[in-house]
């Protein structure tokens, strides 16, 4: 009897360290970081008549149409635009000359001001621009030179002379260029310089979701070798293509999980119209034809309020068959999983060690039972079903921070699902641990 009340408490021990582990992933922070900011890539149509979502797509020229339609459309959706009435001038990013619209002179850069109805005509006669001060109630600038410290006056009555296409000589003592513009100090011919451009504000993030930001994204593609037929109408694929096309070379070990494609970077830090056309150049390089074998779709989103960093890979894997499978992977990292600060930390090391504890025993006890009598153990079913428990119990402690290419403490693969059960995202959510 005795000998039977150290393996539960162990197994006791083992199963409330998992629990207590498992309720400390913040799984459910993850879910709710996907719904807002994941699930209407898979909600929203790429086509409408008949209506199409993501699990509807049918190969290469499919898979543009949703990166087109879907992909980008939804990515920007909450960017404001240029020209917008409210959000794209704000006093943490203020606008430069010529962009509206501005509501208040804190809403654009440096000594730029707020003008009436001035704005370009591409983005209508109604709305205010930021534009250059004329007057001696402009503010006064100091610009810091390496000698001497410059105050000069930021009127600017002719817009035209001040952005000649020579560079000041005054200029050569900066200590370092405040603008977005390269400038060559040694031949500093034919450089356009506008004061108005002095203090550039930083770039805007893109945001999904409101406090999700979009950092980067990835595409990775795998392509297929195509043999000529004798019917003019079908080839028959073998094996992988590995050949240089464009300027698309193969990354062995590079792409989604590191199994090796052509891939390129989407830099979200840039405006929407160079996404598309990165996209678009994708296509006319022949990225979207009979050759495309799978096609993986990262997005990385960080999410500050809750400092987690959240993967979403949308894998696309053709058949000859004629039908897409396609999987939705969603990965999460929470930043403060170690924090040392935190009391949370310290539990969750100490489960850590629990499991790690509970596993050995387990293990030890096994191989011992094998070594007794190796033929009885898996001559009875019981035997078959401790191995493949152990199996699974080193899988789910290793395998988490080992058997991916992004690091991550959660883990949930959203399958395509039945028709019935399209209405409802949680339904599809399946833990891979």
């Amino acid at each position: 009897m005795s000998s039977m009340v150290m393996p539960v408490l162990l197994s006791l021990c083992f199963a409330l360290a998992f629990l207590i582990f498992s309720y400390m992933q913040e799984t459910q922070v993850s879910a709710q970081i996907f719904e807002a900011a994941g699930a209407r890539f898979l909600n929203s149509p790429w086509r409408q008549h008949p209506k199409s979502t993501i699990y509807d797509v049918r190969g290469g020229r499919q898979v543009y149409q949703w990166l087109e339609q879907v992909l980008l459309e939804q990515l920007y959706m909450e960017t404001p635009e240029d020209g917008s009435h409210e959000a794209y001038c704000t006093k943490s990013h203020p606008c430069r000359l010529g962009e509206g619209n501005a509501n208040s002179d804190s809403e654009c850069s440096g000594p730029l001001i707020a003008g009436r109805r001035n704005c370009p005509s591409r983005l209508g006669s109604r709305r205010d621009c930021c534009q250059q001060c004329v007057g001696e109630t402009c503010q006064e600038q100091i610009v810091p030179t390496k000698e001497v410290n410059l105050t000069t006056n930021t009127s600017v009555p002719d817009l035209s002379a001040n952005c000649a296409d020579t560079l000041p000589p005054w200029l050569s003592l900066f200590a370092r260029w405040k603008t977005g513009d390269l400038m060559d100090e040694e031949d500093p011919v034919n450089v356009s310089f506008c004061p108005e451009r002095v203090g550039t504000a930083r770039p805007r993030g893109l945001m999904v979701g409101r406090f999700n930001r979009a950092l980067m994204g990835r595409i990775s593609l795998k392509r297929r070798k195509l043999l000529n037929a004798d019917s003019p109408v079908f080839s028959n694929a073998y094996g992988k293509d590995t050949t240089s096309f464009g300027v698309y070379n193969y990354g062995k070990g590079g792409g989604f999980n590191r199994a090796g494609a052509f891939v390129e970077i989407l830099d979200f830090d840039k405006p929407k119209k160079v996404t598309a056309r990165q996209i678009s150049e994708l296509k006319r390089a022949g990225w979207f034809d009979l050759n495309q074998g799978s096609m993986v779709v990262e997005l990385m989103l960080w999410n500050g309020n809750v400092e987690l960093l959240t993967h979403i890979a949308f894998v696309f894997e053709h058949q000859f068959s004629g039908k897409t499978n396609v999987q939705v992977r969603v990965s999460s990292l929470a930043f403060n999983i170690h924090d040392f600060s935190l009391v949370s930390s310290y539990v969750r090391i100490f489960t850590y060690i629990v499991i790690i504890i509970c596993f050995v025993f387990f293990f030890r006890s096994q191989v011992e039972d094998v070594s007794a009598d190796y033929r009885l153990y898996f001559s009875e079913p019981m035997g078959y079903i401790h191995l493949a428990t152990i199996l699974l119990c080193a899988y789910v402690i290793v395998c988490p921070g080992y058997c991916s290419d992004f690091p991550l403490h959660a883990r949930v693969v959203i399958p395509a699902p039945l028709p019935q059960l399209k209405g409802s995202i949680k339904r599809h959510i399946v833990k891979t641990c």
